[in-house]
């Protein structure tokens, strides 16, 4: 799915390497290293179709080190689905407004934005004139 790998282990779906971007595609334009359509509709139907009560959604984001070798990160579980909730969804449109990928890795960005608006009025932007902004990642729930 995309440039990240996706693979689940028991009720746990990994997401690794997972990375975004900003800007590059389009201005203000989010690209995600997996598609987000595919995920949920993997998710979506691994809840119709287990026996898990709870499937936990977790990315492992990546970056590239200074030698140009791609690394994991600290893995960040964003999500933990009901799958007896998920199945009396009709269809995966429904489903998404509640469980998406999209609203799991999201869930902590009104939070990280209020900071960031709060720290910025105290950040002396140098002689420069810019200052490095820290790039988003949700919280863990664990």
């Amino acid at each position: 799915m995309g440039k990240s790998k996706v693979y689940r282990n028991g009720n746990e779906v990994f997401v690794e390497g997972f990375n975004y971007s900003v800007g590059i595609s389009g201005f203000n334009k989010v690209d995600y290293s997996v598609d987000i359509r595919a995920l949920d509709e993997y998710l979506f139907y691994l809840c119709q179709h287990t026996n898990y009560s709870h499937i936990y959604v977790t990315i492992i984001p990546s970056k590239v080190d200074d030698y140009g070798n791609t690394v994991l990160e600290k893995k960040i579980t964003i999500g933990k689905i009901d799958t007896h909730e998920s199945k009396k969804y009709k269809n995966i449109s429904y489903w998404r407004d509640d469980y998406g990928f999209f609203k799991m890795f999201n869930k902590d960005r009104a939070e990280y934005e209020r900071t960031l608006q709060e720290e910025s009025t105290f950040v002396h932007m140098g002689s420069g004139g810019f200052s490095i902004i820290p790039k988003y990642m949700p919280k863990s729930i664990l």
